[in-house]
């Protein structure tokens, strides 16, 4: 619990239940590999331990984007207005190129 750096009772929760879903994880993946079960038995554990990692990835998103960590998503709205006859450039435009002497 330490390692994560709680901030909050918020972040403490969310630790927590990363350490509890870890630990379920863990427990169905060791379940899933005893020998002399069905393969119903054992495909059971890994279906529920997969379900169990992915909600730990949830939280931990949930986790990141508490403490501002989030994936940011930038939208941008542009608008051009060209006249009858004009001629218009969309997109980004950068000098580059070859010059017109052919250098």
């Amino acid at each position: 619990m330490a390692s994560y750096k709680p901030q909050d009772a918020h972040e403490s929760m969310l630790c927590q239940q990363m350490i509890a879903l870890n630990t379920m994880a863990l427990d169905c993946v060791s379940r899933a590999i005893v020998d002399g079960q069905t393969l119903y038995v054992r495909d059971m554990h890994i279906k529920h331990a997969a379900r169990l990692m992915g909600t730990f990835a949830k939280v931990s998103a949930a986790l990141d984007k508490h403490r501002g960590k989030g994936q940011t998503i930038v939208v941008k709205h542009q608008q051009v207005n060209v006249g009858n006859g004009g001629q218009a450039i969309v997109g980004d435009v950068s000098k580059g190129g070859c010059s017109e002497k052919g250098e």
